[in-house]
């Protein structure tokens, strides 16, 4: 629930929080979390249950929106945080579905993904996802 979700949150003092999966709809509104603010959402757009993005920041956060990009299935949500004077780190959110699902073409493109020396990128792969498996 999202009550245990903020709970959660406070207790690990996190600052950004990446979910994959968030199964949301169009129709839905953002689920709300008190002291958090929804930046970047994205449902799947094919027919079948499952993926999705949400990406939320604590209200005293400072951030930039930098880049969302959707292709065939692979959902990627890039923010850029401050987390000092001159210091500033980029975090991607992704989500590729794996391979066998249907109702939509499926590939991932690690060229998407926003990479630098000051990035983390956050995902749910498997290895077939990305292509290591045999």
């Amino acid at each position: 629930t999202t009550t245990e979700l903020r709970e959660r949150l406070i207790a690990e003092d996190i600052d950004i929080c990446m979910i994959q999966e968030s199964k949301l709809k169009p129709h839905m509104s953002d689920p709300t979390l008190h002291g958090y603010k929804p930046i970047f959402r994205s449902d799947r757009r094919s027919t079948t249950k499952g993926g999705g993005l949400i990406t939320y920041a604590k209200d005293t956060i400072m951030f930039e929106k930098i880049r969302h990009s959707s292709t065939k299935g692979t959902d990627c949500q890039t923010i850029r945080v401050k987390l000092g004077k001159k210091n500033w780190v980029n975090i991607s959110n992704v989500y590729t579905p794996p391979p066998n699902s249907v109702g939509q073409e499926i590939e991932f493109d690690p060229e998407k993904i926003m990479a630098d020396e000051q990035s983390i990128i956050l995902s749910q792969w498997t290895l077939s996802t990305v292509g290591l498996c045999v």
